[in-house]
């Protein structure tokens, strides 16, 4: 039996995908067909539509491959790691009246199942920045493209040096008051992150890439290719107190301190109405340390904008920018014609294409869970094996899918018997009233599991491995000083897999 890291990524992809109520579905899948038919037509004038491949990494719940197939009937290859997200694709495009299906392949976009050189096009968006080696990510892509075939790049992030990396915040509409402010303030970007809102992700253990340097892209896509297209956006990243620090004279150790007083202003505002809430969400602010470092990096930085080849490149260098680039692939196209699979793949009964389990990747063994999906059960009957009626509640949420609220202040999940150890992941919503934090332990087989103490609403991972044998899990929710609550936790997600585990990421 293959290894599993308990910390992986991919796991929290898998429970954060199995559902969702984004509303933007439809729209976005509409805006990268059109991205892909005008880069077609304007850098692959003579490909025949019927015969063209196209390969998307990362299309999470976006039917850009149906819609592209509807019309010219050409191949049309989507992956993501959740094969949830593939399987709510279709159904997405089917609500939209577009019958046709591209192949849905469940992949790791770092480690690609497909052959050298099959597709015309590979097309990602909003999509490197989820890889702490985006590196491996941009030659996966340009590996598996034709020679002259075009790699097109949309929505994807390059770092901001002007920057701290204090904390990670909410979606913008999830912002607490303490956020509010800073982002009133326009300091959100330089104290947080230039692409703020991915704490949920992070919470998830998710990889939330901001720190991608414009170079790494440079770098690494001229190895096998070259740019015939590059759009720098940083509109939305440079505010007032970015264009104060531009319009800063000064030289050598007379800039520096400039700079550190400006950045030295911007945490202390930080520092008011920071409190308890945000110390138990994590949020830190810098340190004199890091405040020193930052004026020495922007102070530089502002002195080479004097002598810089390209002002929008500069700008992005230092207040980060979203990345649009189209990528031709050195080479002339040959008459070959590889197998799209460089290894085994078997086709499941919901129709998405997996990795065969002897791989031993991540997204091979991620298929079938052993329990019923909570978000998707068609009642509470259906259900109730796993989740005691008397300690459970099925509830419909607002975007349609079910979650299971607790009745007790002790829930139990039931569990099949198994062989060997298995891993459980479960997603539940935190309900948190009148800011009075809350306590979620997991027992299972009289051992501690996961602790969480959640200052605010919202949504949480378990990952844990449950001893051999153990036949169920605990809720249990209680306040700071141990007393008992019950409502406060929504089970959207509890799965479980009969997998290996690497022994260093046991403890």
């Amino acid at each position: 039996m293959h290894s599993v890291d308990l910390y992986a990524p991919q796991l929290g992809e898998h429970v954060w995908h199995a559902f969702t109520d984004d509303q933007a579905i439809g729209a976005t899948s509409e805006a990268h067909r059109q991205r892909i038919a005008t880069v077609v037509q304007r850098h692959l004038p003579k490909l025949s539509w019927s015969r063209a491949r196209f390969l998307e990494l990362g299309a999470y719940r976006h039917y850009t491959g149906n819609l592209l197939v509807a019309q010219h009937g050409c191949e049309y290859v989507a992956t993501d790691i959740a094969a949830a997200s593939l399987r709510d694709a279709r159904v997405q495009a089917r609500g939209a009246g577009v019958p046709a299906d591209a192949t849905a392949v469940v992949a790791d976009f770092h480690d690609l199942p497909f052959s050298d050189g099959y597709f015309d096009a590979v097309f990602v968006a909003s999509t490197v920045h989820h890889s702490a080696s985006p590196e491996q990510v941009l030659r996966e892509a340009m590996r598996v493209l034709k020679p002259a075939g075009v790699l097109i790049l949309d929505n994807e992030p390059c770092a901001r040096t002007c920057c701290f990396h204090a904390f990670t915040t909410n979606p913008r509409e999830s912002f607490t008051p303490y956020e509010k402010a800073l982002d009133a303030a326009g300091l959100l970007p330089t104290l947080s992150s230039p692409f703020w809102g991915s704490r949920p992700e992070r919470l998830f253990g998710m990889v939330e890439n901001d720190r991608i340097p414009l170079s790494l892209y440079t770098d690494v896509l001229v190895e096998e290719g070259q740019f015939v297209e590059r759009r720098l956006a940083l509109d939305r990243l440079i505010g007032p107190f970015e264009q104060t620090l531009m319009r800063l004279k000064g030289r050598g150790p007379a800039l520096r301190r400039e700079v550190k007083a400006m950045l030295d202003h911007a945490v202390a505002t930080a520092r008011h109405g920071y409190g308890a809430t945000e110390r138990l969400l994590g949020y830190v602010l810098p340190s004199q340390c890091e405040v020193h470092r930052l004026a020495d990096s922007v102070s530089l930085l502002l002195e080479q904008r004097r002598t810089a080849d390209d002002d929008t490149e500069w700008q992005a260098r230092m207040f980060g920018a979203a990345l649009a680039a189209v990528v031709r692939k050195r080479g002339s196209a040959t008459g070959n014609a590889p197998g799209l699979y460089r290894r085994r793949v078997e086709r499941a009964s919901d129709g998405i294409v997996r990795e065969a389990l002897d791989s031993g990747s991540v997204a091979a063994r991620l298929g079938e869970g052993l329990l019923p999906e909570v978000h998707a059960a068609p009642d509470a009957t259906s259900l109730a094996h796993v989740f005691p009626p008397s300690e459970w509640q099925l509830v419909t949420e607002s975007h349609g899918s079910h979650s299971m609220v607790n009745r007790t202040a002790a829930a139990r999940v039931l569990l099949p018997q198994q062989a060997g150890p298995s891993l459980l992941l479960m997603r539940f919503y935190a309900v948190v009233g009148q800011e009075q934090p809350i306590r979620v332990r997991v027992w299972g087989g009289g051992i501690l599991l996961d602790e969480q103490v959640i200052a605010l609403s919202e949504t949480r991972l378990v990952r844990a491995m449950l001893p051999q044998g153990c036949r169920e899990v605990m809720v249990q929710t209680a306040d700071l000083e141990d007393r008992p609550l019950i409502d406060n936790v929504r089970v959207g997600v509890c799965q479980l897999f009969t997998v290996g585990i690497d022994g260093d990421h046991a403890r």
